[in-house]
């Protein structure tokens, strides 16, 4: 059942009580007035709020938090957020508490672990180098062998292939094909491709579709892009292993000392259950 009484009464009278005890320090109903005024600010109006609500309950667990760690925190130089500057941005200054505390227990790797970290992902991620393509496609092999005597005679590959290629969507691109495993395409045409040298021209090729011109063009750009992808989700990845594992140190350090600390809770917020306040039922 919901406690009828208010957080404040609409006068904004000063509120002595104390809502909760961490450590022989008292957290009052100012503190947690201060506190929800600096993290919500307009969005409630918090003298409705009842004192069993979910804002006061989650303000006050966060309040039994700061005091119960706050020393420790002081001892890797990480200051506990302010609840009386009304110019700061108290969410963002407690998650940088959080995040100054994490970064105390894992801190950033040395230049030479990281590099380490990308090489294992980096080895782990690699795969052959993409193969770049354009061809022209025909119905017969006469048709494939005219049209390579005109590229032989010096036309370019992608004028013959705009014009003779039945294979519209990569006509219109002057038969470029794009930069990928050659294993995508039927075998023939795999075969083939990868047995050319940049630059170089193909024979025809017959597959189940027609008869093939093949070009293999330059990788170069395609391999630096590739390798600059990888490299870019190497560093996320680091990245996104350092944090997880600031966030299961954190989690430890603090579960142990809310469980250590000594705290008492006004029966109208609620109890102390397992390093946690919780509501009145």
């Amino acid at each position: 059942m919901a406690l009828a009484v208010a957080l404040l009464a609409a006068s904004c009278a000063s509120d002595s009580r104390v809502a909760a005890t961490v450590e022989g320090t008292d957290i009052t109903v100012d503190d947690v007035d201060s506190i929800l005024r600096l993290a919500i600010g307009d969005e409630v109006v918090v003298e409705d709020l009842a004192l069993d609500s979910g804002e006061v309950n989650g303000a006050l667990n966060v309040l039994v938090l700061i005091e119960a760690v706050k020393d420790d925190a002081a001892e890797f130089g990480v200051q506990a957020p302010a609840l009386d500057d009304e110019d700061a941005d108290f969410i963002e200054t407690y998650n940088d508490f959080l995040e100054g505390i994490a970064t105390s227990l894992v801190p950033d790797m040395t230049a030479a672990e990281r590099q380490a970290e990308l090489d294992i992902f980096m080895q782990a991620a690699s795969l052959e180098p993409p193969v770049c393509s354009s061809h022209l496609l025909v119905e017969s092999e006469a048709d494939a062998v005219a049209a390579l005597a005109r590229i032989e005679a010096g036309e370019a590959f992608s004028d013959v292939a705009t014009e003779v290629s039945i294979d519209e969507g990569s006509a219109v691109q002057g038969g470029y094909l794009g930069c990928t495993d050659p294993s995508v395409f039927v075998p023939e045409f795999a075969e083939a491709l990868v047995a050319l040298e940049v630059g170089q021209v193909s024979a025809p090729v017959e597959s189940q579709f027609g008869f093939h011109v093949i070009l293999r063009e330059d990788a170069t750009d395609a391999i630096a892009e590739r390798e600059a992808n990888l490299l870019a989700q190497g560093e996320a990845s680091v990245d996104n292993f350092i944090f997880s594992q600031r966030q299961a140190a954190l989690s430890v350090w603090i579960t142990e000392r809310l469980e250590a600390a000594d705290v008492t809770v006004d029966p109208a917020f609620g109890s102390w259950v397992d390093g946690t306040v919780r509501p009145p039922a």
